[in-house]
């Protein structure tokens, strides 16, 4: 029997009365052909409407400090049981969510943001790049590049760029 688990993205989150005017964009990023996992982005009005999601509908209240421009979650959750055991669980659609403010965006904190997305991709596919076997590192850096780059064109399609 579960005893605690923390919520599963809802999947527009723009729609939930308490996020309707705090949410500017939300936006489903695939990420590889061969893979069915995707980044969702969601632009906030506010530094204070991020974190306050953050703590509230991921249950992650430590996420943010007032600086904070971005934040990026793995979507995954620890599930606790009534025997004390526990496992990790993952959303099934998301690698990961990021988060920006609308009015602070530029292409180096796409990157940053992308770089933690890139690293749970990794960890929960097995795809294989070019000259991954030679170079390991190439298991990040094809996904940040891709990540960079899709989330960049479709917030300048946007008009948040």
């Amino acid at each position: 029997m579960i005893k605690r688990t923390r919520k599963i993205l809802p999947n527009v989150c723009a729609l939930r009365p308490r996020w309707r005017k705090k949410i500017m964009g939300e936006y489903h990023i695939p990420i590889h052909r061969k893979s069915k996992m995707a980044v969702r982005v969601i632009v906030f009005d506010s530094r204070e409407s991020m974190k306050e999601f953050f703590e509230i509908q991921l249950g992650r209240p430590k996420s943010a400090t007032r600086d904070t421009r971005a934040l990026c979650s793995d979507l995954s959750w620890k599930e606790g049981y009534d025997d004390g055991s526990s496992k990790m669980i993952y959303d099934k659609t998301y690698v990961a969510l990021i988060c920006f403010v609308e009015n602070d965006l530029d292409v180096e904190l796409i990157a940053h943001e992308a770089v933690h997305a890139a690293h749970a991709f990794s960890n929960r596919t097995n795809l294989e790049w070019p000259d991954q076997k030679r170079s390991p590192e190439e298991a990040i850096a094809y996904p940040v590049g891709i990540i960079t780059r899709l989330i960049y064109e479709k917030l300048k399609e946007e008009q948040f760029l």
